[in-house]
């Protein structure tokens, strides 16, 4: 398996844009080492692509071969974490999850 990490992004996509600045200065860390981030965008005739393949139903979504990777702003340190191990539970697009009834 490449040890790089897919990124799917959108220039619509506004959460997509705080994530492609930290990774275009280098503030990203991943549980996988010196994994280097692919960024995709989904809105190209390659990231159009990859939306079947990769089972894609919002972006910001990251993975390394088919495993779904979390994605983490560290706020105070500026930095986006990506974790990508196996003990890792796949998160739930926001859009998904269940919202407590008022």
């Amino acid at each position: 398996m490449s040890n790089e990490i897919k990124l799917f992004t959108s220039e619509h996509c506004k959460p997509c844009h705080e994530l492609l600045s930290l990774v275009n200065k280098g503030r990203f860390v991943s549980d996988l080492g010196d994994a280097g981030v692919n960024v995709v965008d989904v809105e190209t005739e390659e990231g159009f692509n990859q939306i079947q393949e990769y089972n894609l139903l919002a972006v910001p979504q990251a993975f390394h071969g088919k495993k779904t990777c979390r994605l983490q702003i560290d706020d105070e340190n500026e930095v986006l974490i990506i974790t990508c191990k196996d003990d890792v539970p796949e998160t739930v697009p926001e859009s998904q999850e269940e919202k407590p009834q008022s």
